[in-house]
């Protein structure tokens, strides 16, 4: 029976039009990522679009659980609300989501934009099927980072390494390339050197990509 009541908390959906009782969904017990993703996410009215993706990164940060977009729809540039909130809806997937070549975890939650003014989850899977890991760039010296680049290659295809380390660094790349929106192309340079920390191949395909649209 415990385990039911655990999964109708970590499965559920909002009536979208009664926002009273965002606060008052109690955790689950003894769940760090559920009552962290109660904290950041599900208890929340976020009041701009960099308000909810800060929170997602916060919760990240804390539990080792990492989400992606998936299905976004954003607001005609005419709307009042699309500077600010950008999408009315969108969907968040686990980093290790299933794929067309693996199976994957299923977890998941719906933001909407609301009539009030604010973003909020409107339903969620918080239950992940593998356990915490983390994004942040390695603090290694360029020596010990190329050796691991060689291991990295050195993997097959379709090692579950390789796929998970391919997810990780595409995750990587989005948040730090900002989706590819840059005030100048010093900006760009600046973000390209902050991602070698992670890969350092990937700057010379960066600036071939860059000098061919110019």
């Amino acid at each position: 029976e415990g385990q039911s009541v655990n999964r109708r908390f970590l499965v559920m959906r909002r009536n979208q039009s009664d926002l009273r009782n965002v606060t008052h969904v109690t955790p689950v017990p003894g769940s760090l990522v559920a009552e962290k993703f109660h904290e950041f996410l599900y208890s929340q009215k976020f009041k701009s679009f960099d308000e909810l993706e800060e929170s997602i990164k916060r919760f990240s940060r804390e539990t080792g659980y990492h989400f992606k977009p998936k299905n976004s729809h954003k607001f005609v540039a005419e709307n009042p609300y699309a500077e600010k909130f950008v999408f009315y809806s969108r969907k968040y997937i686990c980093i290790l989501a299933p794929t067309s070549k693996r199976l994957g975890c299923d977890a998941f939650f719906n933001i909407i934009h609301h009539k009030e003014g604010v973003f909020v989850v409107t339903s969620f899977k918080a239950e992940h099927n593998h356990g915490p890991f983390s994004v942040e760039p390695p603090r290694v010296e360029p020596s010990n980072l190329d050796h691991q680049l060689t291991e990295f290659r050195s993997l097959s295809s379709s090692s579950p390494t390789t796929q998970n380390q391919t997810e990780i660094l595409c995750v990587l790349f989005k948040r730090i390339m900002n989706d590819g929106i840059f005030d100048s192309y010093t900006d760009l340079l600046a973000k390209v050197k902050e991602y070698e920390q992670v890969n350092k191949n990937i700057k010379s395909f960066l600036l071939k990509g860059f000098e061919h649209k110019v």
